[in-house]
């Protein structure tokens, strides 16, 4: 996270040097370039970080028979789902 942190500001600080001497237009473009550029490394290192925890899990074969044995204890005839608002 701390990696993110400081590509991200590094980013930012980089855009906002180089924003200050373009013209407004140009300016808001950079700069919608550069929240675009955030949210998708946020959903890449998010995805990364997800892939490394359940890898980590399907390697444990002890975790996978837990998850077995947990996942066959739900009675799903008594689970009631919600309707989206």
């Amino acid at each position: 996270m701390m990696f993110y942190t400081f590509v991200m500001c590094s980013i930012l600080c980089y855009a906002k040097k180089t924003i200050s001497r373009s013209e407004v237009t140009v300016c808001v473009k950079q700069v919608n370039a550069v929240r675009a550029l955030a949210q998708i490394l946020r959903r890449y290192t998010s995805l990364n970080h997800l892939a490394q925890a359940a890898r980590a899990v399907l390697q444990n074969s002890n975790q996978i028979t837990q998850m077995l044995a947990d996942i066959n204890k739900v009675d799903f005839t008594s689970v009631q789902v919600c309707p989206a608002e």
